[in-house]
């Protein structure tokens, strides 16, 4: 069996581990989404268009419901676009999502890698097809403005480049409005805004994601090249209740921001070299082995030594709870002596 790419495996430990891993709502899901999928009618087939749902995003976010397409998680719709561009080079951030280049090299992509941190522009030539763009990057959380992400993509346009922002993070910000390129949408063909219900809503087990896109071509090819029922009906039923759960995203924001100004104080305090957070999670260096160490104290955090670029000594942590970030900064101090 392969290894996990990715965090979120706390199952494999048993009970009794907090799971630091993976970057999920510490709230968990409004009451609203867990009785919308409860409640779901699983006896007839989903709509394969999800019409409900993209009419709900779209009230949720302004855009045009016909500009929108959702997926079984982001990581799905990433693959499907992926399928249908068929892109000949793909330019990618190092350090980012590894399912970008995974979904690439499924197509027989080359894939040329830039540094995330100075990003894309030196890189775009006429030969690119596609170019992803993670903001907030996942895992380093590193923020591009939206001045420079227009550059990017007008650039990109003029050049015959499909832009790929993945705004995944993008509502745990404190500004989200000055990071998100949506209202973009519109005005560029070539841009393509990725969105997840599963970070904030806390569903991860669900499956549920959106992409806004104006090419409608892109859109058509979409939906030719995937199964007809990508979205079951919990899932659709969950993401309509989530649209209208604008509270609990205000909460949660106000409590992610005060629990990561803690863990940032605390790092510091401890002499722990870290990324400046700005999302729900934090990426820091450490000695090689914490991961395991962490482990015996009951703690699972991402290591992210198989992220490109980075090595043993890169991991990244969740913003959780207070009494378990506290549990996790008492483990450090004693790990560290």
């Amino acid at each position: 069996m392969r290894d996990n790419r990715h965090g979120g495996d706390a199952f494999r430990y048993g009970k009794g581990i907090t799971d630091f891993s993976a970057n999920i709502n510490p709230l968990g899901a409004p009451d609203e989404v867990i009785r919308a999928f409860r409640e779901a009618d699983v006896s007839v087939y989903p709509d394969p268009y999800s019409e409900s749902l993209r009419n709900a995003i779209a009230d949720m976010t302004g855009a045009d419901a016909d500009d929108i397409i959702c997926g079984s998680g982001a990581a799905s719709l990433i693959f499907t676009l992926t399928a249908c561009l068929k892109p000949k080079k793909t330019l990618i951030a190092a350090p980012s999502f590894s399912e970008y280049g995974r979904a690439a090299e499924c197509m027989g992509s080359e894939i040329i890698y830039y540094n995330e941190r100075e990003g894309a522009s030196g890189m775009l030539s006429d030969d690119t097809d596609l170019l992803f763009i993670c903001v907030p990057n996942n895992p380093t959380g590193t923020l591009k403005e939206r001045n420079e992400l227009e550059e990017i993509i007008a650039s990109a346009a003029r050049l015959g480049i499909f832009v790929v922002v993945d705004e995944c993070f993008n509502d745990f910000l404190d500004e989200p409005e000055r990071y998100s390129v949506s209202d973009m949408i519109g005005e560029y063909r070539n841009l393509a805004i990725l969105r997840s219900f599963t970070k904030m809503y806390a569903i991860p087990g669900l499956r549920l994601g959106y992409m806004l896109c104006s090419d409608r071509a892109v859109l058509s090819g979409m939906y030719s090249s995937r199964q007809p029922w990508e979205i079951s009906a919990p899932a659709e039923a969950a993401g309509i209740a989530a649209c209208g759960a604008r509270e609990h995203v205000k909460k949660t924001r106000e409590y992610i921001k005060a629990e990561r100004e803690f863990l940032k104080s605390e790092f510091k305090r401890l002499g722990i070299e870290h990324y400046e957070p700005t999302a729900n999670f934090m990426f820091f260096k450490h000695r090689a082995g914490l991961r395991e160490e962490l482990l015996k104290y009951g703690i699972l955090i991402r290591s992210c030594a198989n992220y490109r670029d980075l090595d043993e000594r890169s991991y990244r942590t969740a913003v959780r709870l207070h009494e378990e970030n506290m549990m996790l900064i008492k483990a450090l101090e004693e790990i560290d002596g």
